[in-house]
């Protein structure tokens, strides 16, 4: 059976790296295979040893888990991050672009070119507007993952979402206790961890510790900053945007964890408060550590929403991507082509070789039979040259007596040659003793012919050539 894929997200907060594996499941479900979280003590987002804190605990997390190279889908805190929703006049949908385009540049505090900016369509506003909400982050800090120190606040209606974003979160605490302990920044941390609750003033007694009830009470008072940021927000969202009181408020993060912190809201804002879960439709597989995920709930809300972006359309999905992974990624998305040109010239290459082969071997058969025909030619050659060697040697043979025939021709004293005379024998004759005393080989011969003249009929001629051989 083969294995399903592997969804990988990472939340990189200002003060917590959280890392969770899904798998999907059927009907775009999810299944949680495993949890990870490690907070973290930095009191500046500048710090130069940051980085390299981040990147040793997210080894020693993925180290952990088991993952050596997989995907992941990460969030970065909200304050690295611009927001602005603006609203456009209704207009052609191929127009949108191009409006959009422009209203970033107006809106976004830093140079077009040095940031990476998205939008979305949230809805529509009044007189048929359209609402866009439109987020950028310069370059250096998204690839530096820089992350940040802010309440996010979401508010969800039908047809319509708006978010704003606060500069007041669980460091923010953190950094009030350590200025009224005088102490570093981690040590008020691990005080805040340890024993750190929300004062429920009025008529509620002090702790008998009081260090602790002056934590409780430094607690307060900051959430009481953060409660003032919220109801201007509502306002905002209630006069700008057209929007509804909140009916149900629900708390998630790190230091909404504390305790009284549920009571603290409602009390301050009067409406029903509940911690947001967002592993409830959420499947959690046996390996995993449900107790962590029980006791941990209220942190999951970014790590289960980048999982769902792999497995579901979402109704935002705005995506900051750096340069170095719209990079990668058009590289991924090429690879398949590049692939099959690659096997497109392979096959060409294959083809072109197996026809050269079949040609090769239609040659080599055509190269057989010519060279037999070769070959007989060459016997008939030999032959020939045989014969006419022959013929050369019978020539040099029988030159000599052409020779002496024509040249060294003798007749009897007084006897003038027939003009009608022919020559029917050559013979041959012995030499007599006197003539073999004659130096060298010499040929001696008689012929006879008959000679035809006029009336005087026929009448028989010999003479003796002579000629040296």
């Amino acid at each position: 059976m083969p294995r399903q894929p592997r969804i990988l997200t990472l939340n990189l907060g200002s003060q917590a790296i959280s890392v969770a594996e899904f798998r999907p499941q059927g009907l775009g479900g999810l299944v949680l295979q495993d949890y990870r979280r490690r907070d973290l003590a930095i009191e500046n987002p500048g710090e130069p040893f940051r980085h390299a804190q981040f990147t040793a605990i997210l080894r020693e997390v993925l180290h952990e888990m088991g993952i050596k190279n997989a995907r992941v889908n990460y969030a970065i805190a909200a304050q690295s991050v611009f927001a602005r929703f603006v609203k456009l006049p209704a207009v052609e949908e191929e127009k949108i672009d191009r409006i959009i385009a422009f209203e970033a540049q107006q809106n976004v505090p830093f140079p077009i070119d040095e940031v990476v900016w998205d939008y979305q369509l949230v809805g529509g506003g009044a007189d048929e507007q359209v609402q866009v909400v439109i987020v950028a982050i310069k370059s250096d800090l998204l690839e530096g993952n820089i992350g940040a120190r802010t309440s996010n606040l979401l508010f969800i209606e039908p047809g319509k979402i708006f978010s704003r974003s606060v500069p007041i979160g669980g460091s923010s605490v953190t950094a009030a206790l350590a200025r009224e302990f005088n102490e570093p920044f981690a040590a008020a941390e691990a005080r805040k961890r340890e024993g750190g609750f929300v004062s429920l003033g009025g008529a509620y007694a002090d702790p008998s510790d009081a260090d602790v009830a002056r934590m409780s009470k430094i607690i307060r008072s900051t959430m009481t900053r953060l409660h003032a940021e919220i109801m201007r927000s509502i306002s905002h969202y209630r006069t700008q945007q057209q929007g509804k009181s909140p009916a149900r408020i629900y708390l998630c993060g790190g230091s909404l964890g504390m305790p009284y912190m549920r009571e603290f809201f409602q009390e301050k804002l009067n409406v029903p408060i509940d911690f947001f879960n967002p592993v409830r439709n959420v499947a959690i597989a046996n390996e995993a550590d449900r107790q962590q995920i029980a006791r941990s709930a209220h942190l999951l809300g970014e790590v289960v929403g980048l999982a769902l972006r792999a497995v579901a359309s979402c109704p935002m999905e705005l995506n900051l991507r750096p340069a170095s992974v719209v990079r990668a990624h058009e590289v991924q998305r090429r690879r398949p082509f590049l692939i099959g040109a690659v096997a497109c010239v392979i096959a060409a290459l294959l083809g072109w070789s197996v026809f050269y082969l079949h040609a090769a071997g239609v040659l080599g058969e055509t190269k057989r039979q010519v060279d037999a025909k070769v070959n007989t030619l060459r016997g008939l050659q030999t032959r020939i040259d045989g014969v006419r060697k022959e013929a050369t040697t019978l020539d040099s043979l029988a030159l000599p007596l052409v020779n002496a025939w024509r040249g060294r021709r003798r007749q009897p004293a007084g006897e003038q040659p027939c003009p009608n005379q022919w020559h029917r024998q050559l013979r041959p004759r012995t030499r007599s003793p006197d003539e073999r005393k004659v130096a060298g080989p010499r040929l001696m011969g008689c012929l006879f012919g008959d000679c035809i003249c006029g009336t005087r009929g026929s009448r028989k001629w010999w003479w003796i050539i002579s000629r040296t051989w």
